[in-house]
């Protein structure tokens, strides 16, 4: 009876937690067309499919990936796209971490409450990076969530198949062919862009070398090959993308598109680079989140450790080899944290003399991951320092629940702050519909220079996207001279 009620608590305390997700998922349902979507969208519809791709690859992007989704997409409509690929992204980066959490706990041989438990941690990790990114443009905005948020989806993806392959018994065949399907998804997922290249190529040896300590048996020899594969993938995406000219073009043309001097110099870059950091570092969004799953990792390790019954085994069993090493894993859970956020802004300060903060989706996350990692292991310490002590299980229960409602307390205060944008958000849709209706009408009865009246409000400012299309690209895409807005009202 004890155990039905902690298992409906759990699936309780998982539907809470899902709450926010789902509204994070609802809000870009308002999403439209902004900034580079246009040039685009309007440049799919032109030209055909290998005329689309070089004129990317030659001019701005060696994100082969990123092209080419581009082009897949844009016969589904660019009025459709950017308002359900929000939805898409956020379900798919939800699954990857169910399936990577529920994978995990497997390994640890935690059963109890796995699916619940797999569910709440999923969700909260990916409420607190959604609620902490630096911009939304990271999400909201259509090709900065293809190019930034989808890969770190994926890639969420590849390592929960990595790990599941891995803890299960699988023939030599089945494991050499699950290393190759790793290495083509971390082939294509390194071509979305540069900085996910740079994050597979630096994470995947860290990854391993943690993984590595908690894995037994034959899942310890199948580790390697699969993360080696990924890695190996990677390695073929770099050298591919150092071949595109589109990087050299970037990476002198970068004042004439608006940003700012590559810094070349290694004190010039270094003293910038940590600058920047520092400053990312101190934003209070991630500090806040990094701090809740810090508690949430440890207060779950606890609660997990609960022994079933007097004189029976805990729920939680470690590898011994892993019992030695729990500062070990959370200081590389530190560092691929602190790697995830210098590396990109190194990149880019190098590469373009900027750091767009729409990229650091990946900084953000792995600051979430870095917390409750190491959380986990410091409740794993505590736990096994007191465990053997007669006093100690009585403390487990309530920890829980202090864990429950804190999920719940969080979950509830993230809804009842963004629900208000609903009213905002659908505002800025109903006129962007509009305007797009106005638009096409007006270039039908063939007016070639439009005006159209300016948003009440406008979504994009609020994110902090360049919504303005790029030079001119909206009259492209519509096949008119120009597109002006009218002065607002005053």
């Amino acid at each position: 009876m004890k155990s039905e009620a902690g298992a409906r608590a759990a699936w309780l305390v998982a539907a809470l937690a899902l709450a926010p997700v789902a509204l994070f998922a609802y809000l870009g349902l308002f999403s439209r067309m902004m900034g580079d979507d246009w040039g685009h969208f309007a440049t799919a519809q032109q030209l055909g499919g290998a005329d689309y791709f070089d004129f990317w690859w030659a001019q701005r992007y060696s994100s082969y990936t990123y092209i080419l989704l581009h082009k897949a997409l844009a016969p589904l409509g660019p009025e459709y796209m950017p308002p359900i690929f929000p939805a898409i992204i956020i379900a798919l980066w939800l699954l990857s971490l169910v399936w990577l959490v529920a994978s995990v706990m497997r390994a640890l041989r935690i059963e109890r409450n796995r699916w619940p438990v797999s569910i709440a941690l999923a969700a909260l990790l990916l409420t607190t990076t959604l609620n902490s990114l630096y911009t939304w443009e990271s999400i909201y905005w259509y090709s900065a969530s293809v190019r930034y948020a989808l890969p770190v989806a994926l890639f969420m993806l590849y390592i929960a198949f990595a790990i599941d392959r891995a803890s299960r018994a699988r023939t030599t065949g089945r494991t050499v062919a699950a290393a190759l399907g790793g290495a083509v998804l971390c082939f294509l997922n390194a071509g979305f862009s540069e900085m996910q290249l740079v994050i597979q190529l630096v994470f995947l040896p860290c990854l391993l070398a943690g993984l590595f300590a908690f894995m037994v048996g034959r899942a310890r020899g199948r580790m390697p090959p699969l993360i080696a594969a990924g890695w190996f993938g990677s390695v073929i995406s770099l050298l591919l993308q150092l071949t595109s000219p589109a990087i050299s073009t970037r990476m002198h043309d970068g004042a004439s598109l608006g940003e700012r001097v590559p810094l070349r110099s290694l004190g010039a870059l270094a003293a910038e680079t940590v600058e920047t950091v520092i400053a990312y570092l101190g934003d209070a969004g991630t500090i806040a989140g990094f701090t809740l799953m810090m508690l949430l990792g440890l207060t779950m390790a606890l609660a997990l450790a609960e022994p079933k019954q007097t004189g029976q085994a805990a729920a939680l069993t470690v590898p011994k080899r892993a019992r030695l090493a729990p500062l070990t894993i959370a200081l590389l859970a530190l560092a691929s944290a602190l790697s995830a956020l210098l590396l990109p802004v190194a990149t880019g300060l190098y590469s373009i003399g900027i750091v767009y903060p729409r990229l650091m989706v990946s900084s953000v996350f792995a600051q979430m991951i870095a917390g409750v990692v190491i959380g986990a292991c410091l409740g794993y310490i505590i736990w096994s320092s007191f465990r053997n002590s007669d006093g100690a299980a009585i403390w487990y229960a309530p920890i829980a629940k202090i864990g429950a409602v804190v999920v719940a307390c969080y979950a509830l205060a993230v809804v009842s702050t963004q629900v208000n944008l609903i009213a905002d958000f659908s505002l800025y849709a109903r006129e962007w519909d509009a305007r797009h209706q106005q638009i096409i009408e007006l270039r039908e009865s063939g007016a070639e220079h439009l005006e159209v009246p300016p948003y009440t409000f406008d979504m994009t400012a609020y994110i902090a996207a360049n919504g303005e299309p790029i030079r001119g690209s909206d009259a492209y895409f519509y096949g008119v001279d120009t597109i002006s807005v009218s002065a607002a009202e005053s």
